[in-house]
């Protein structure tokens, strides 16, 4: 048992410490694609299309399709922008996700045979052969640490823009009280912190 003011965690072996973050990444990653997801039916809304987005199994075709439909939409060019931005932000963290969720995570092992405890080579499914590949260099836990920062803030820049969406697209207006979309924008581009509870700050366009 860790006393009052310890890392709670850091009794775990480096395997459990994996196991972890892993979990971690799939919950970040549930949370983004959630968003994504209501952003794909606002963009379909009013008409039934909307049925169709929960046949979509990939996160990168959510993503695909937000892009083309926003790209149509009358939104200011300054939104559409930033839209682009956090949808490829999204993009990126989804494809570091797989990485992290998919290769297979061995230990990693020095050229003298020497266990590099903490470390794991991640071997990657190769596509045109028959088994698997080592894609580079060996990974620690910080690896994953950075791909759940990664998620969490791809995640915060798409819920901006679905939170933007409501208060441009037609079909929205007039049924929520009407807000001004430049903080929105703001965090779409990036341009926010995050707080110890969770919550979010706009950062001034002069500390970017």
């Amino acid at each position: 048992m860790s006393k009052s003011g310890d890392d709670p965690i850091s009794h775990l072996n480096p395997n459990d410490r994996l196991c972890l973050e892993i979990g971690r990444i799939a919950l970040a990653h549930i949370r983004l694609d959630r968003h994504l997801r209501e952003i794909h039916r606002m963009l379909g809304m009013p008409s039934s299309a909307i049925y169709l987005t929960n046949s979509i199994t990939s996160t990168d075709r959510l993503v695909d399709d937000c892009r083309v439909m926003i790209s149509k939409t009358a939104a200011s060019p300054e939104l559409l922008a930033a839209a682009q931005a956090a949808l490829q932000a999204a993009k990126d963290a989804n494809k570091a996700r797989n990485r992290v969720v998919h290769d297979m995570w061995l230990p990693a092992f020095a050229p003298d045979g020497t266990d590099m405890i903490g470390h794991w080579s991640l071997m990657q499914l190769d596509k045109r052969g028959l088994g698997y590949m080592d894609p580079g260099t060996p990974k620690d836990i910080s690896f994953a640490e950075s791909v759940n920062a990664e998620l969490g803030r791809a995640g915060i820049r798409v819920f901006a823009l679905l939170w933007a969406l409501q208060n441009v697209l037609p079909f929205y207006q007039g049924g929520l009280q009407a807000e001004p979309v430049a903080d929105w924008v703001a965090i779409m581009n990036d341009r926010f912190v995050t707080n110890p509870d969770g919550s979010f700050s706009v950062l001034p366009e002069s500390d970017t």
